[in-house]
This record gives structure tokens, C-alpha cells and sequence, in this order.
């Protein structure tokens, strides 16, 4: 029995990808240590998955405002740093973890020998490149979706059968409309438009037998895209969203870590919508 655990007791204040990617980093490196991982900073999501326990802030993300809610498990959070001060590690900057470095904290190691038998964690830079392909599987099986959420996107994929090619396009909206940052650029319906055709004509694919499936967290007006694309606007949540994109042959998107951990998941490419120009001949 594992008596030797970390506990992720804060990210970076992002949602539901950004705190998958800093999951499974710390989960790829306690599977390759044979360590136990629990992470109650996830406590808005956690209802999403089988495998994760709902905390008392889980049960309070139900019918409370989710400021709110953060402010009451930050307070947590901040006593549990505090009293564990010892036995805590901050990610400030890239702190990579084992497979994929022989080099890396101290504390780490501490934890491995059982000198210390719990290690608490705070921040979003925590990285395994290494670990997250060599666990792949593990991690896939773990984060999987409670059935009520995985059902609906495959009823919706399974109503797309006649289409040779499933293409999942993620269209970010949101905050992108405010940030004035050219890697995160928010794109209009008609400009995603151009994106669209030009990799049908690349790769050289018919309008017929593909089929592009929309996610977005706004709302799409289908008008805009050119009629002769199959477009189809899958309206699901945060989860049902992700996992529906996980499960197309490609995913063309906003550049946000939402896509990648789709395409991450799904082991499948993903492009980055680019206002100055897709380099498709290196997406083959």
C-alpha cells in the first residue's frame, strides 16, 4: 500500500485544460515513483471524472458562485502551505520531473526515500514531457469521463458516420476577444472560414466526405461559413466539449491549451489557427 502521496494544493487559476496539463505532469511522475497523487485543487472539475473523489469544495461548486468558492479554498490552501512549509514545493519556473530529467528537486527525492511521507505542491510549471508519453494509457484511463458526459459527444460523432473525415475545430472566444497578444489571437466565423477551405485543399480532401465539428465557448453563426462545408455546431459543456474533440481525426483551433490537451488525449494532430499564414506542409 502507498503510504507516500503528493498533494496539489494550487495551479495557476486557469480552467479546465490549463490544470489537466499540471495533473497529469504530477500524476505521469507519481505513476513512474509508484507514489500516491491527490489533487483537491480540482475540486470544480472533479464531478466530471470517474475516477476523481469530490471534495467538500466540489459539493460547494454546486450552488455557490465559483469566486466564491475560490476564495474559500484558496484560505484553505494558503493554512495547509503554512503549516506544511517544510514539506512544500513552489514552481515559480519549469521544474521538470522524472523520466524526463535526472535532474530536479531535492524535495523530490526526499519524498522517493520516504524521509518525508507527503509532498505539497503550488503552481502550473511542473513538467513531464517524458512521463506523459511513456504513461499515456494510464493517464487516459484514469481522466476518463463519468459516462453521462462521454455519451452525448459520441452519440453526436456516431450521427457523423457517412463522412470519411471527422475534423474537430475549436473556436475560442471569450477572454481571446480581449487579448491583445498575436499567439492568442481570437478569430472571427469568417476567418476560421479560410482556414477551413485551405485545409481541404491542401490535403487535398473533398467538401463531400469531410465533415467540420464545431466547439466553442460563444456562440457560432453557421451562416458564416461557406455552404458548401458540412459544418455542425456541438453545443456540450466544458467536458463534453473537450472529449468530443479527443475523439475527431484532427483538431484545426484557437492556439489554447485546451485543443493541445484534446489532441493530447485523443493522440491525434492538432493545428493552431495563425493570422499570418498556415504552414500545412508541416502538419503532414
Amino acid at each position: 500500500m502507498k503510504n507516500k502521496k503528493i498533494i496539489i494544493l494550487w495551479h495557476n487559476g486557469g480552467r479546465l485544460a490549463n490544470q489537466l496539463w499540471l495533473y497529469i505532469n504530477l500524476f505521469s511522475y507519481a505513476i513512474e515513483k509508484d507514489i500516491e497523487i491527490k489533487n483537491p485543487s480540482f475540486y470544480e472539475y472533479a464531478r466530471y471524472f470517474k475516477n476523481e473523489k469530490q471534495t467538500f469544495a466540489s459539493f460547494l461548486s454546486y450552488f455557490l458562485p465559483r469566486k466564491i468558492i475560490k476564495l474559500i479554498y484558496l484560505g484553505y490552501a494558503k493554512i495547509s502551505l503554512k503549516i506544511n512549509n517544510k514539506n512544500s514545493i513552489s514552481a515559480d519556473a519549469l521544474t521538470l520531473l522524472p523520466p524526463s530529467t535526472e535532474k530536479y528537486p531535492d524535495i523530490f527525492k526526499k519524498l522517493e526515500t520516504g524521509e518525508i511521507n507527503s509532498l505539497y505542491t503550488w503552481g502550473w510549471l511542473f513538467r513531464n514531457p517524458e512521463g506523459i508519453k511513456k504513461h499515456h494509457q494510464k493517464i487516459i484511463e484514469h481522466f476518463k469521463p463519468k459516462d453521462t458526459y462521454l455519451i452525448k459527444a459520441e452519440k453526436h460523432l456516431d450521427s457523423l458516420k457517412n463522412f470519411k473525415h471527422i475534423v474537430g475545430v475549436h473556436i475560442r472566444q471569450g477572454d481571446y476577444k480581449t487579448i491583445n497578444d498575436d499567439t492568442f489571437t481570437f478569430f472571427q466565423e469568417e476567418e476560421v472560414n479560410i482556414f477551413l477551405i485551405e485545409y481541404l485543399r491542401y490535403f487535398n480532401l473533398t467538401d463531400k466526405e469531410t465533415c467540420f465539428v464545431i466547439v466553442s465557448d460563444g456562440e457560432i453563426s453557421l451562416k458564416k461559413f461557406n455552404e458548401k462545408l458540412n459544418i455542425r455546431n456541438f453545443k456540450g459543456n466544458l467536458v463534453e466539449d473537450l472529449f468530443l474533440l479527443a475523439k475527431t481525426d484532427i483538431i484545426l483551433g484557437s492556439n489554447s491549451s485546451y485543443g493541445q490537451f484534446a489532441a493530447y488525449y485523443g493522440n491525434i494532430p492538432h493545428i493552431a489557427f495563425n493570422n499570418k499564414g498556415t504552414d500545412w506542409s508541416q502538419q503532414k
